[in-house]
């Protein structure tokens, strides 16, 4: 079948429409983008262990995207499922924000199966557009209409750039296709072409949040309505992520000698700006900004030192664990309320054992703390910035994540050393599987380790 490699694309934007064309409650919608993102992932998963391209090489389907994609896919129906219940908290009777939701991961999928910079701009601007309504979703907000804005100029901004570094690579090689990108002889063209990659580079970085173009992350996450906070920080940091791997590894995969001091760089700056930046947040949306920023830049490193496995293996488990911790965020109900307060986790381990001993797992698994899982996705990084022969910035990058334990350690000391102070309402049930599926991978995912390795050897290659 011709659509075959698209098929799930064109799955989640059926879903999207249908929503939207609707009129739904916020449940429904949600319901129905939830079947779409279901039937979306079996077609992902049906493609599994084939290469196949769509329109002429533009889009291509490949072990990478599968992988991606399948896990893209599951983090964003959490993010919907997050979403119907806040807005039934807020009594919101608005049913475009499932649809929107589907939109932009529809543009995900696309710009993560990019084989051309032609279509990874439509899925990078399909992507976007809906994100920038969602950020300003709380209309009457002050908070809300202020991150949408950001986000729009942040968008701008990165497009623009972008733009101007695909025109000066298509300039200096006659094509955007990553294919004949590769196979060309860039010797000649090597100065100017360079300038074109640091431009695609810097727009890639103004939307994934790194150092320092990372100002306005941390705006834009604590206006941003909760969910839609939490969709930032675990399904469209993958997506935009995965999609600039690609890029590095693909097309640029013989400039090492560009990328490694690039992306090292941008990595230890995020760490470290993202490491500084917690110590001193009180609010949790801005905490998890930093947090995403810091984790980010070891992504990015993973990319540069370790290709499509480490990079995978990191990310895939971090997404695991950032989702658990913005699950904690939308659980911090007091009353009628939803605090933003980390103080409100306070005394909470004394209050709820059960509820205490889960978040203390997904921090520390946030934390990297041995055994749990977050350590060995930060020792998989570490091994193979070792074997790429960049010790220094393995030691920078471990040095960085240290930092924040004293954040980490703190909040799980307040939880149990501390009388409680507020009385939180009972989880949600999305939050509550969210929370025991982060806090369940932090503790068993270990024993699996040497399994689930050799699984993303296979399927990334």
């Amino acid at each position: 079948m011709i659509f075959k490699p698209i098929l799930p694309e064109l799955l989640v934007l059926a879903t999207a429409l249908t929503a939207l064309m609707s009129q739904a409650s916020p449940r429904k919608a949600a319901r129905i983008v939830l079947a779409g993102f279901a039937l979306a992932l079996t077609a992902v998963l049906s493609l599994k262990g084939q290469k196949l391209f769509f329109q002429g090489g533009l889009f291509v389907s490949d072990a990478f995207a599968v992988t991606i994609k399948s896990v893209l896919l599951v983090s964003a129906a959490f993010s919907v499922s997050f979403g119907a219940d806040w807005l039934a908290y807020k009594r919101f009777s608005r049913g475009e924000y499932a649809a929107l939701i589907a939109f932009s991961v529809a543009g995900m999928m696309l710009a993560v199966s990019a084989n051309s910079f032609l279509m990874l701009f439509l899925g990078l601007e399909a992507m976007q557009t809906p994100l920038i309504f969602l950020t300003a979703y709380k209309r009457h907000g002050e908070r809300s209409t202020e991150a949408g804005i950001k986000a729009v100029m942040a968008a701008l901004i990165s497009s623009g750039l972008w733009l101007f570094g695909v025109s000066v690579i298509y300039a200096c090689l006659g094509t955007a296709d990553f294919a004949r990108i590769a196979v060309a002889d860039k010797s000649a063209v090597m100065p100017a072409l360079l300038i074109g990659v640091s431009f695609v580079t810097a727009g890639f970085f103004i939307k994934a949040g790194q150092s320092p173009f990372h100002l306005w992350l941390p705006d834009v996450y604590e206006g941003a309505p909760a969910p839609v906070t939490a969709f930032y920080g675990t399904t469209v940091r993958l997506a935009v992520l995965s999609a600039f791997a690609r890029v590095v590894i693909v097309p640029f995969g013989d400039i090492g000698f560009y990328w490694h001091p690039v992306l090292e760089t941008v990595a230890v700056l995020s760490v470290f700006g993202g490491a500084l930046g917690l110590l001193v947040q009180t609010n949790i949306k801005r905490f998890a900004a930093y947090a995403v920023v810091m984790t980010n830049g070891i992504a990015v490193a993973a990319a540069a030192m370790g290709g499509f496995a480490a990079f995978v293996l990191f990310i895939g488990i971090n997404t695991v664990l950032l989702t658990g911790l913005f699950a904690v965020m939308l659980s911090l109900r007091v009353g009628g309320d939803l605090s933003e307060e980390l103080k409100v986790l306070k005394g909470q381990g004394r209050a709820n054992a059960e509820r205490g001993a889960l978040y203390s797992l997904v921090f520390l698994g946030l934390l990297g703390l041995p055994p749990l899982a977050g350590f060995w996705a930060y020792f998989a990084v570490w091994k193979a910035g070792f074997e790429s022969g960049a010790a220094v910035v393995v030691v920078l990058l471990a040095i960085g994540n240290i930092l924040p334990a004293y954040v980490f350690l703190k909040i799980v000391r307040q939880m149990y050393f501390f009388d409680p102070s507020d009385e939180l309402s009972p989880a949600p049930e999305p939050m509550k599987i969210a929370i025991v599926s982060s806090a369940a991978t932090s503790v068993f995912l270990p024993f699996f380790l040497g399994g689930v390795g050799h699984l993303i050897e296979q399927t990334v290659w």
